[in-house]
């Protein structure tokens, strides 16, 4: 019998609900998507994770380049992620 290994969206439902089950909790992710958002295929929308130093660094350079847009941060310390939240 083959089996095949899960894709991307498989792979992460699998494992949010064995953490759950586990009782683990998740990082915090917080999204800044606007209502007036240009169609996607206008632009690059992208959600930076691990917005540390260089994480950091990236994020903003992305939020400068005209056509691409960060819409979502996400850091394993929460703090974090709020504060980096507000360059977006």
């Amino acid at each position: 019998m083959k089996t095949h290994a899960p894709n991307r969206r498989q792979f992460l439902q699998q494992a949010v609900a064995a953490a759950g089950a586990a009782g683990i909790s998740l990082p915090g992710i917080y999204s800044a998507r606007a209502a007036d958002s240009p169609a996607p295929n206008e632009t690059i929308t992208i959600g930076c994770i691990g917005v540390g130093g260089m994480g950091t660094g990236n994020m903003k350079v992305f939020v400068n380049l005209p056509g691409c847009r960060v819409v979502a941060v996400c850091d394993a310390y929460e703090d974090r992620c709020r504060r980096k939240k507000t360059i977006i």
